[in-house]
């Protein structure tokens, strides 16, 4: 008689935690990697060599398009708001410039 084969079963290990298993070690939530720390402080260093506020206002005076992409990647992408009252209401977001030189 011929000899009887036999196969093994892999088992998948799953890599991990339990879910709802207490977080150990590594970095607490929300810390910045050193990296990007740095590079943050060298973005704010070079910001004050040219000028910090007064630089952003020549900016937007002479490049309003590029002075916009850095409002749209700094302000919120969403707005909340509560509205009672009648639907038919219109509503206006006015952005108002205030001009120190004036």
């Amino acid at each position: 008689m011929p000899a009887k084969k036999t196969t093994k079963k892999k088992v998948a290990l799953k890599p991990g935690k339990k879910p709802g298993a207490p977080k150990t070690g590594g970095r607490k939530a929300g810390t910045p990697n050193k990296v990007t720390a740095q590079v943050k402080e060298a973005i704010l260093k070079a910001f004050d060599k040219v000028g910090g506020t007064d630089y952003l206002v020549m900016v937007a005076r002479t490049d309003p398009r590029t002075f916009c992409t850095l409002l749209g990647r700094i302000l919120p992408a969403e707005l909340s708001a509560e509205i009672s009252g009648d639907m038919n209401t219109a509503v206006t977001f006015v952005m108002k410039y205030h001009d120190s030189t004036d």
